[in-house]
């Protein structure tokens, strides 16, 4: 299982954004083939796998379209087995999220409490507004981010942390080593990277 979840990501990080193509459709490349794909084609070719990650950098408004795209591709070809997972959520609005997609709760009240990131409306909105439509699964991906600064100001640490925030925890957390965790590690402490960091923190 492991294996197969890090083909997934592999997969995933082989496919890069190259831009818009005709009449603004997204063009995605194969890395390892150097061929152009459109995502109908991109979406064929994850059908196989379980879990396809999407990389964006959160401020640039393209590579949300495309992931639009991709998502609508990838709807066709899986249909009701498709859940979209979305790091800009915390796992602790998990039921504010699943209350707006069922309508139990207006956009407006959900948006005033869920704590969406400020480009929401622009980048994010179309993507959970397509799966709201299709009755498609959202998950809440990410630790709410209290938690996220204790863990950072207590030396990475889950010590005192109250046990009711527990079940908002990874039970595990696994990183191998390996290629991936040295490319990992390389990425996040080059000079040039984006969210360039301490090897402590890394």
């Amino acid at each position: 299982m492991m294996n197969k979840f890090m083909k997934t990501i592999a997969l995933s990080m082989a496919m890069l954004c190259l831009g818009a193509g005709a009449a603004g459709a997204a063009q995605f490349s194969d890395a390892q083939s150097g061929k152009n794909l459109t995502a109908a084609q991109l979406a064929s070719k994850l059908q196989k796998y379980d879990v396809v990650f999407f990389g964006e950098f959160h401020d640039q408004s393209e590579i949300h379209q495309y992931e639009l795209e991709l998502l609508k591709a990838m709807y066709k070809a899986k249909g009701a087995k498709l859940a979209l997972s979305m790091e800009m959520f915390e796992v602790d609005n998990q039921s504010k999220l699943n209350n707006f997609l069922a309508d139990t709760l207006s956009e407006e009240d959900f948006l005033a409490t869920s704590r969406p990131w400020p480009n929401y409306r622009t980048d994010y909105a179309p993507l959970v507004n397509f799966a709201k439509e299709k009755k498609m699964p959202v998950i809440a991906a990410n630790v709410p981010r209290f938690l996220a600064a204790h863990v950072a100001k207590n030396n990475g640490t889950t010590a005192g942390i109250d046990a009711q925030y527990e079940k908002w925890l990874p039970k595990h957390t696994y990183a191998p080593e390996g290629a991936y965790k040295d490319k990992f590690y390389a990425q996040m402490s080059s000079p040039a990277a984006p969210m360039k960091m301490p090897p402590q923190r890394v």
